[in-house]
């Protein structure tokens, strides 16, 4: 049962033809709304006499908070997941992104699971950047984790490929633009003030452009993030301070407006990063607060994408290389020295593989 995998289209329907069965592109549907019933929740009560200060919160807030899918509506849950047109016995499950929102796959998965139904997910973004990702759900409670390359001592981590390579392509590279592509504003899921640290990034993208020369600005598009996040106003924070700045509002495909340019520049640690990595496309990045947020046994590789001008560590200082090698892009990119870094890189977190559907067949039937 494959379902969200995260491969391109032809991909999916070439790995459903070589395990000899027809191709389904399945969808889960939510839960049905329930209303909550507050008297159910005051019977869930964990507060403890001894509970003071952050535990006290906890436990009195988790009455409160746990989605009603879980509580009032769980057993309507079980019984929709129990309906649902899926397979009875699977020979496993297999998906990289329904992991997440989709409560009743959850449920319907957890039922199979007690059945003794194998649960497999590969990676869907760069985890390997984040340290807290590394004990996320999909990671430490599945029978296999498809990695982009690397290693764990986890067994049940297993080292793939990226299995989401687009196939991204460039015009020219002597002529076409620069892109820049954005993040997003973050949502209200943190205990801190993230609208405090997304101002600092958003500072950061007009001291990146500011620096640029004139001929470039002229040949600059921003991509702004297809997530909008109501509240930010991010057309008019540009309009303001760089009214002649060419906006794309998300709209548009990432992959043709990698066509139409001559370099990429990535201002936050993302998967597009490792897309253009392994794609072979002439990229830039920079973001905030440095190689901080790696883990110790990440940070060397970054590193080499440091030492060849790769990534950056301030916009003054993408913004200085982006001014060097505007005229001779293809020359920097394709030097031994940052080809190098580039391999060593993608041979580890983006790792291209030539045979990506019998290899993620063989990978999902091994026992």
């Amino acid at each position: 049962f494959i379902i969200k995998p995260y491969i391109p289209i032809l991909q999916n329907i070439k790995l459903h033809i070589s395990l000899l069965q027809v191709p389904q592109l399945w969808e889960s549907p939510f839960p049905v709304p329930c209303s909550v019933d507050v008297e159910m929740r005051k019977n869930l009560s964990i507060s403890a006499p001894h509970a003071q200060g952050f535990e006290k919160l906890v436990r009195d807030l988790l009455p409160e908070i746990i989605p009603t899918c879980y509580i009032e509506g769980y057993s309507s849950l079980v019984k929709q997941a129990e309906s649902l047109p899926w397979p009875d016995k699977p020979k496993f499950i297999f998906t990289s992104n329904c992991f997440d929102i989709y409560e009743v796959f959850k449920a319907w998965t957890g039922i199979n699971i007690e059945k003794g139904i194998p649960y497999y997910v590969a990676q869907h973004g760069n985890y390997q950047a984040f340290p807290e990702l590394l004990n996320a759900p999909e990671m430490v409670s599945t029978d296999k984790f498809l990695t982009w390359g690397w290693r764990t001592k986890n067994s049940k981590h297993i080292p793939a490929f990226i299995i989401n390579k687009l196939p991204l392509r460039r015009k020219s590279s002597s002529s076409g633009g620069l892109l820049l592509i954005e993040y997003h504003a973050p949502n209200f899921v943190d205990t801190h003030d993230v609208y405090f640290e997304f101002n600092i990034y958003q500072e950061q993208q007009f001291i990146f452009v500011a620096a640029l020369l004139d001929g470039i600005k002229k040949e600059l598009t921003v991509r702004l993030h297809s997530y909008l996040q109501a509240g930010w106003y991010r057309e008019k924070r540009w309009s303001d301070r760089m009214p002649s700045i060419n906006l794309e509002t998300g709209l548009a495909p990432v992959s043709k407006l990698i066509k139409e340019c001559r370099l990429v520049v990535f201002s936050y640690d993302s998967t597009g990063l490792l897309q253009t990595l392994v794609s072979n496309i002439p990229t830039i990045a920079f973001w905030q607060n440095g190689l901080d947020h790696l883990p110790d046994s990440v940070k060397p590789f970054y590193q080499l994408l440091v030492d060849a001008g790769i990534v950056h560590l301030s916009p003054e200082s993408a913004a200085k290389q982006v001014n060097m090698i505007w005229d001779s892009t293809d020359d920097w990119w394709f030097s031994p020295k940052v080809q190098n870094a580039r391999n060593q890189f993608c041979s580890r977190y983006a790792r291209e593989s030539v045979s990506p559907v019998r290899e993620l067949k063989e990978i999902l039937l091994e026992a």
